[in-house]
Parts: structure tokens; C-alpha cells; sequence
């Protein structure tokens, strides 16, 4: 890990050490100082940046994946921003699946369509509640449930 700051020169070298020969993607939420870190990183690449709005979020100026030649030699692709990341078309029944370390606990579950919520006898929540699961585990599964549930207007 590099950590950068581009208004305090800080870890520009670094990083441009880290790049070379590889090609490299950047990518990230909208706002953050991607292509002004690529502009460090590779002075005269003149890619576009735009200033916070007055929120302080940020503003989509890239507009297109572009890659470009380093002077060491590889290659970096600079991203537009992210402002949402979720789900798209994955069916609420699905999304555990993504969750390899439920898997040994489900057959335990009282309920076949237990959805590890708030029903009795969940082997799931069982497993948290003694720490075989992580409970920011358990969070981010309940989270992505909610969404592909609300995508799917359960």
C-alpha cells in the first residue's frame, strides 16, 4: 500500500515506482483526486480534474476508461468515478451464495428459505452469536439482501 496526497507531494515517487512495468488501473469513487494523482504521477499526462461542488462531493470530469503510457514504461488506465456500487439482477435467494463461510451453518437452519434475518433457530445467526462468523459478515450479507430484495420489489 502507498499512501498518497497530491496538495502534499506525498507518496508520488513511491507510487510511480510501484506502477512501473505493469499496467494498472485506477478507479474509485467520484471526487477523489484519481486523474489529479495521475497527473503527479506522470506530469504532462493534462488529464481533466474538477474542483469539490459545494457539498464537498465530487464531480464526474473523466468521462472514459483511458489508458496511458508511463514514462518508465507500463501502462495506467484512469476510470470515470463510481458514485453507486450494487446489485443488478442477482435474485434474493442467490445472495448467500456469495457468502462461502455460511454455507457449513445453512443445512442447520430451522427453516429451508431462511433468509438469516430474524427467524428462529438460524444457524447462521447461531454461528455469529459464538464467533464463527464475523458479524461484519453477517452486515454486509444482510445489506446486499436488502438491496437485491428492494431490485427485485420483494
Amino acid at each position: 500500500m502507498v499512501v498518497t496526497s497530491v496538495p502534499d507531494e506525498v507518496g508520488i515517487d513511491a507510487l510511480r515506482r510501484e506502477l512501473v512495468g505493469k499496467v494498472s488501473l485506477f478507479t474509485g469513487s467520484t471526487g477523489v483526486g484519481k486523474s489529479a494523482l495521475l497527473n503527479a504521477v506522470q506530469p504532462g499526462l493534462r488529464l481533466r480534474t474538477g474542483e469539490l461542488s459545494r457539498s464537498g462531493s465530487g464531480r464526474h470530469t473523466t468521462v472514459a476508461a483511458e489508458m496511458h503510457p508511463l514514462d518508465g514504461g507500463g501502462f495506467v488506465v484512469d476510470t470515470p468515478g463510481l458514485r453507486d456500487i450494487g446489485l443488478w439482477a442477482v435474485d434474493p435467494t442467490e445472495v448467500s451464495a456469495a457468502f462461502p463461510e455460511f454455507s457449513p451453518f445453512i443445512s442447520g437452519c430451522r427453516f429451508d428459505d431462511c433468509r438469516h434475518l430474524h427467524e428462529p433457530d438460524c444457524a447462521v445467526v447461531a454461528a455469529t452469536t459464538r464467533g464463527d462468523i464475523s458479524e461484519a459478515r453477517l452486515r454486509s450479507y444482510r445489506t446486499l439482501l436488502e438491496e437485491a430484495m428492494e431490485a427485485a420489489e420483494y
